[in-house]
């Protein structure tokens, strides 16, 4: 009998439902790639000596934090991590050679990590594995956006994560995928 009361309830019940599926969909994740690890998992602060071990083996990768730090949740933290390391490998792999640069910046409600590295004069390796997939699968399990592909001769991969659940699950992020490039 009253709309607006229906309304809100409505409202909550799918916001339940959609955490709840997004925590789902993380288990489901957990469980397909199965790990005896039980070391912590790694997280922005980390960045540092992924980009050292990167610089260790010959590449040249420079990295660029901007914003006021924000406590993350792991997972999140995790997938920025993972982010970055798939796409300076990716990098690393698909344009010997050629600098990489990685830009973390803290906004007011999202988290953005973009890489990116030249194509001009760098060989190109073709792709056959699953790491943009792989990528985008991980940043939309916590409802970010992952967009990717060349812009005029640079290869980008840029990712947007939401600090908090409640603000994933109302934004209807998808991924979108701008180009099929030879990094995969």
């Amino acid at each position: 009998r009253d709309p607006d009361q229906t309304r809100a309830a409505l409202d909550a019940i799918e916001e339940s439902g959609e955490e709840a599926l997004a925590e789902m969909r993380r288990l489901v994740t957990l469980l397909r790639e199965p790990s005896l690890e039980t070391a912590p998992q790694p997280g922005l602060a980390d960045l540092p000596a992924l980009v050292a071990g990167a610089s260790a083996s010959g590449g040249r990768v420079d990295l660029q934090i901007s914003g006021e730090a924000v406590p993350l949740r792991p997972g999140t933290e995790l997938t920025a991590f993972r982010l970055i390391q798939e796409a300076v490998t990716n990098a690393l792999t698909h344009a010997p050679g050629t600098p990489v640069a990685v830009e973390v910046e803290y906004g007011r409600s999202t988290l953005d990590v973009v890489v990116t590295n030249p194509m001009v004069g760098a060989p190109q390796s073709p792709g056959g594995g699953f790491g943009l997939f792989g990528m985008r699968e991980r940043v939309e399990l916590y409802g970010g956006v992952l967009e990717y592909g060349p812009d005029e001769g640079i290869w980008s991969v840029h990712g947007t994560l939401p600090y908090t659940a409640g603000q994933s699950a109302r934004s209807g992020a998808r991924s979108v995928p701008t180009s099929r490039g030879p990094h995969s």
